[in-house]
């Protein structure tokens, strides 16, 4: 089975966020993100993007705003 688009996106951004060196901010806000975006039935496009932050350390502002996180992606 194909990769869904927005999931695809997600695990890009991910990648892209654990090696970047430069970036401080990052608004992501309404890219549907969570359970109802990630193409998937839970939130992992915010949990691969949460494993990619262990990696930053320049990322000094995130925004997730509309976002569909719920329980399981605020809290995983």
């Amino acid at each position: 089975m194909a990769t869904p688009p927005r999931a695809w996106r997600a695990a890009r951004l991910a990648a892209v966020v654990a090696v970047n060196e430069t970036l401080t901010a990052l608004d992501v806000s309404g890219c549907r993100l969570g359970a109802d975006g990630a193409g998937a039935e839970d939130a992992s496009g915010v949990l691969r993007l949460a494993a990619a932050l262990t990696h930053n350390r320049t990322l000094t502002e995130l925004q997730l705003a509309r976002n569909a996180l719920g329980r399981g992606g605020a809290c995983d």
